[in-house]
């Protein structure tokens, strides 16, 4: 059975679905072609996800990487 909810893939084979490339989790889908030397993996719902967090969705929009300040940076900015 497959589903055409917006939250997940449609046609995906696992269970739970995985969620569909324009949901806010959509990173959190199954790699099913990983290339961990090359830094992307392609995901089930047809997402590039890439090793900074980022990604292209299959429509060819972008997915910002999330950027995370590092304590240093902080504390640094705080003295």
């Amino acid at each position: 059975m497959s589903t055409t909810s917006a939250s997940t893939t449609p046609d995906c084979p696992h269970s739970p679905p995985c969620p569909a490339a324009c949901a806010p989790d959509s990173g959190a889908a199954r790699s099913i072609r990983p290339c961990p030397e090359q830094g992307w993996s392609l995901l089930c719902n047809g997402l590039v996800h890439f090793a900074d967090t980022g990604g292209v969705r299959p429509d060819g929009t972008v997915v910002e990487p999330i950027r995370r300040i590092h304590d240093h940076q902080t504390m640094g900015a705080a003295a």
